[in-house]
């Protein structure tokens, strides 16, 4: 079933991925939320929780820190701001 669901298993380029995607502003619980810095998407994590413009998520290859580590050898849970402005959300 994840295959079905996941067209793109095992794996999906994070440009690739938001490409794939309908972008929208607000995440709800079970989203994939899109990390874009410079430019570029480049991290991903899926929404555990959402209250009022505060969501949290769990990520892998990331760090225990308050900002977004894409490739920091970790899984997380981490929470964000809806308006920080290097986050996208499907």
């Amino acid at each position: 079933m994840a295959k079905k669901l996941l067209r793109h298993y095992p794996y999906v380029y994070c440009p690739t991925m938001a490409s794939l995607f309908t972008l929208n502003a607000n995440p709800k619980k079970g989203d994939i939320v899109i990390f874009y810095r410079n430019g570029t998407f480049k991290h991903t994590g899926i929404v555990t929780s959402v209250s009022g413009d505060y969501f949290t998520t769990i990520e892998g290859n990331t760090s225990g820190g308050s900002t977004i580590i894409a490739n920091g050898g970790g899984v997380c849970r981490k929470g964000y701001y809806n308006h920080y402005p290097q986050l996208k959300h499907d």
